[in-house]
């Protein structure tokens, strides 16, 4: 948990005050997004989370991945086909102060962007099926006066010892990323 918490460190320098977690229903890579719920609440910083993908798992299966986060607040969406984004955004209105400065967290194609890009209608935002889109902290205004702060999914699982970091930076097409991932 402590390697994991050290990157995470970084989000200080952005200065969050609320947070949306992403939890990937597909693939919830639990003890990583456990040190992102970690950092939250040893920060005491607002936070509610999205359990993305609802549309690629049985919806008599969706429990298990959220079994480890009961008691919380969750809403189970698809940023795909837009499920729980009137949710999400109902609860950013009551959750989170004007002037918010709200990160949004979650490992390697969890949604984060997709989530972002739904949520300001800002068609510019790149999404992509292949892990690393993302490769520095982005803002983007939501609503008058919040922003949503779209992270990096860089932060390594340590459930998984073997898994490598691939910085991506400088990638600008699929194709430089998967060479640069096999190198």
């Amino acid at each position: 948990m402590s390697r994991v918490s050290k990157k995470i460190s970084v989000l200080d320098s952005i200065d969050p005050s609320g947070s949306i977690l992403v939890l990937n229903l597909f693939d919830s890579q639990v003890n990583t997004f456990k040190a992102m719920l970690h950092y939250v609440e040893e920060k005491a910083i607002p936070f509610f989370i999205v359990a993305n993908k609802c549309d690629r798992i049985d919806k008599e299966k969706i429990s298990e991945p959220l079994s480890p986060f009961e008691g919380y607040p969750v809403i189970v969406a698809s940023m795909l086909d837009g499920t729980g984004v009137g949710l999400i955004k109902k609860e950013i209105r009551e959750r989170f102060e004007p002037g918010s400065r709200i990160v949004v967290l979650g490992i390697f194609n969890s949604g984060k962007s997709s989530l972002i890009k739904r949520l300001t209608n800002n068609h510019d935002i790149f999404v992509s099926d292949l892990p690393g889109s993302t490769l520095s902290f982005l803002e983007y205004n939501y609503g008058r006066s919040m922003k949503l702060i779209d992270s990096v999914g860089q932060i390594i699982d340590v459930s998984k010892p073997l898994m490598v970091s691939v910085d991506l930076e400088g990638c600008e097409t699929a194709e430089e990323k998967l060479r640069k991932r096999d190198t």
